[in-house]
């Protein structure tokens, strides 16, 4: 081993709180996995001496799946949902009140706050969380950022999605907080970009990374079912019912009559490449490919991917192996674009619609999603599928530049923690 060098002597002991919306086997999510394991790959990678601490709804899963410390994300309480919280008018007393009520009724928000406290960069990993559908999420982190900057504590923001709609005191909380951090990282440059300009984002600290999981990398895996390209075509779809439980029977339909006579007149292979798995029924992707496959009568012609051990890495691995990708999942047209695999996406809704569009104008392709109820959604689709191969040639030209761009766009983050070291 050589020399330690000066700079690596400083960083030794110092840590970096990463909040990503990650959860446990029950509950997990691979986009939102893939962020994570991306973040803290690279992180790793640029600054192998300060250790990165996670957040997690279940940290014991969360450590032994990343071989990190993690810590338990507390459920707010009503009393941390007050006006004046967020306003951080007198930051001090503010942040003190933080500590002192959670040290009586919510330990791991304390426990979480100390640890904030004795970081040198608090890091929210991207998502779309910053958003009106997300209400929740987008006060746990805006509670977070307003205590770290409260206590001197940098706060950096990497591949977030901001808006398509934000409510009038969600802006509030917003403008209290993000024009303040040191470095605000987005996804897209039409509605993120856009959104953190009006919430008073400077443009010298503003800047359009993409996703954080565009340079996950993927793990291979074997198995009896995985197809051979010499038998033929392979379609991968990621699916997700985003309504109630009630509406589950209705999106089913919708999805079953649009894709299950293209799927049977392509004559390919398809394998269901689940992005969700839920204890909750109608959340969970993977119950719902194996109603879909039933809806279609294609279930000779389809392979549910539902192993448990299969992670965020894997599916992108597998992703890479199709010929062509239909998705309603964001995640699912990351890991197609970063894999030069050509891709439909179909969208359920406006949240929807920007990240699709977002994403494919950070690659500098005119692609745009799909809604699933519009009528023109199958000839687009058969249109899409029968010039997969055009596409592929543009995909992977449209791939090298974003991914370039992608990685200037993370060596200013990398300069921006430097210093905070």
């Amino acid at each position: 081993m050589g020399p330690v060098r000066f700079t690596q002597v400083a960083m030794m002991n110092k840590q970096i709180i990463l909040i990503a919306d990650v959860a446990g086997a029950a509950h997990y999510h691979v986009g939102d996995e893939a962020i994570l394991t991306s973040r803290l790959a690279w992180l790793r990678r640029e600054f192998p001496t300060v250790e990165a601490v996670a957040v997690s709804e279940d940290p014991v899963f969360t450590a032994r799946q990343n071989g990190l410390r993690a810590l338990a994300e507390p459920e707010l309480p009503g009393w941390a949902d007050q006006a004046w919280i967020y306003s951080w008018r007198t930051p001090a007393l503010t942040a003190r009140y933080l500590e002192i009520r959670s040290r009586w009724s919510i330990p791991s928000l304390a426990l979480l706050l100390r640890q904030i406290r004795k970081s040198v960069a608090l890091v929210i990993c991207g998502g779309g969380n910053l958003t009106t559908p997300y209400g929740r999420l987008l006060r746990f982190r805006s509670l977070l950022a307003g205590y770290a900057e409260a206590c001197g504590v940098p706060v950096v923001v990497t591949g977030q999605q901001i808006g398509p709609t934000l409510t009038p005191a969600e802006t509030r909380i917003l403008c209290q907080w993000l024009p303040h951090a040191v470095l605000v990282g987005v996804r897209d440059t039409e509605v993120s970009a856009r959104f953190g300009r009006k919430l008073g984002v400077s443009e010298h600290r503003l800047i359009v990374t993409g996703d954080d999981a565009l340079d996950l990398d993927a793990v291979r895996v074997s198995a009896p079912w995985i197809p051979s390209k010499a038998v033929g075509p392979v379609i991968g779809l990621s699916l997700h019912n985003p309504g109630q439980a009630g509406q589950r029977l209705e999106q089913l339909s919708a999805l079953a009559s649009l894709l299950g006579p293209w799927l049977r007149g392509t004559n390919a292979r398809v394998l269901m490449l689940p992005h969700l798995r839920a204890s909750v029924a109608h959340r969970c992707d993977v119950r719902l490919a194996h109603d879909f496959s039933t809806a279609c009568g294609l279930a000779e012609q389809i392979h549910v991917v539902d192993s448990p051990d299969y992670r965020d890495v894997h599916i992108k691995y597998l992703t890479g192996l199709c010929d062509f990708i239909v998705t309603t999942r964001f995640h699912g047209a990351v890991f197609a674009l970063t894999t030069g695999v050509p891709l439909m996406a179909l969208s359920h809704d406006t949240y929807a619609d920007s990240k699709f569009n977002g994403l494919f104008s950070y690659f500098g392709l005119d692609w745009q999603a799909m809604r699933v109820t519009d009528p023109k959604a199958v000839d687009v689709l058969h249109k899409a599928w029968n010039q997969r191969a055009k596409a592929r040639v543009q995909l992977d030209m449209a791939r090298q530049t974003a991914m370039t761009k992608h990685g200037k766009s993370q060596e200013k983050i990398r300069l921006v923690l430097e210093r905070l070291m």
